[in-house]
């Protein structure tokens, strides 16, 4: 089981073992799921300081709310429009440089940031999943000021909460030429519960209320912002991708593309990712790259289990060290063709 996966676990777990503590075990559950993010030092994916050379970038600031987030500008020179990325939870942007970089050589220039509370982003903590769109939002704001943007066709793209994030987003005023949503889900609320459901049962359903309740504080009038209506407010060009294998944001389920009847924009297109590596971060991998990423993780497994901790960055360095050494790190990380192959002939036809 990822990292992710059990920190997922972990969190709805607790909360509803603890849910007749009521409201504060609940207030623990969200610190501690939502507590700030930073990336990991060992993996199989890119990390910038392997590619910079090949793309350089140029680094923005700007704010969210009290907090100043980082941002980068990739593939300046490039003129077919651009695309701002929104990253999932558990991550920060760096973690997705693949399709960053693979859109980039594409033709596109791309806008990528940490959201609140990860990466090098300010935040003593990440909030919880409305703090994607909410930072999104502050995102477009800024571009919409900035001169060097001045004339673009702008477009969305995320994956997981930012597949969430990039649909929510639409419920604010801002002039967008296509949206591509991966992986993304209904509302906060949705994913949440059917997490819970997935993992323990209807024992979860005792911390409903108190789950609302924290929401409400943390977001306020944003606390499930919905997904579905941001893409029936907007009206215009969605394109909503989703893996048949992917169980975390369930395709089945809470997934976006489970809504089909719900999403009234006609200029909405629904498209499945077929194949073994149709997981919820699989899509983004070459079968070959899925292979080698999946037999890394049983190593893995293996060595927590070893050394009796729960998370990857606690395994000795040593050991992590040699471990991805002995990774091809180009092949474990080649992109799935087929799929970006299809977001740019969506994205294409838009300029």
């Amino acid at each position: 089981m990822s990292l992710k996966s059990k920190l997922i676990k972990g969190a709805v777990g607790a909360t509803a073992v603890w849910a007749g503590a009521g409201y504060g075990a609940v207030q623990y559950t969200f610190g501690k799921m939502f507590a700030h993010w930073t990336p990991e030092k060992y993996t199989c994916r890119i990390r910038y300081n392997e590619v910079e050379d090949k793309y350089p970038r140029r680094g923005v600031h700007f704010f969210s709310g009290s907090n100043k987030l980082q941002g980068y500008v990739y593939g300046e020179n490039n003129t077919k429009g651009l695309i701002i990325f929104s990253h999932g939870i558990f991550a920060c942007h760096e973690d997705y440089l693949g399709p960053i970089l693979e859109m980039v050589n594409r033709g596109w220039q791309v806008f990528a940031f940490d959201n609140t509370g990860t990466g090098d982003s300010e935040g003593k903590d990440s909030v919880g999943l409305v703090q994607g769109p909410l930072d999104l939002h502050a995102a477009l704001c800024y571009i919409e000021t900035a001169p060097e943007f001045a004339g673009m066709k702008k477009f969305l793209m995320g994956h997981s909460q930012g597949g969430y994030s990039v649909c929510a987003v639409l419920n604010f005023e801002h002039k967008l030429d296509g949206v591509v949503s991966l992986s993304g889900f209904t509302t906060p609320y949705d994913v949440t519960i059917e997490m819970g459901h997935d993992m323990y049962g209807k024992s979860i359903d005792a911390a409903i209320p108190f789950i609302k309740l924290e929401l409400n504080k943390r977001f306020g009038i944003y606390s499930n912002l919905s997904a579905v209506e941001g893409i029936n407010k907007f009206g215009g060009p969605v394109l909503i991708m989703h893996g048949e294998e992917d169980t975390y944001v369930r395709y089945d389920g809470a997934g976006l593309i489970n809504h089909p009847t719900e999403i009234k924009n006609p200029n909405a297109v629904f498209k499945t990712i077929e194949g073994e590596n149709s997981t919820h971060t699989g899509i983004f991998l070459s079968l070959e790259a899925f292979r080698i990423q999946e037999a890394v993780d049983l190593k893995l497994n293996a060595l927590r289990s070893i050394y009796e901790v729960k998370e990857n960055r606690d395994i000795p360095e040593n050991e992590l060290e040699k471990l991805y050494a002995e990774v091809d790190k180009e092949k474990a990380s080649a992109g799935n063709t087929p799929m970006y192959e299809d977001i740019d002939a969506f994205l294409n036809k838009l300029i």
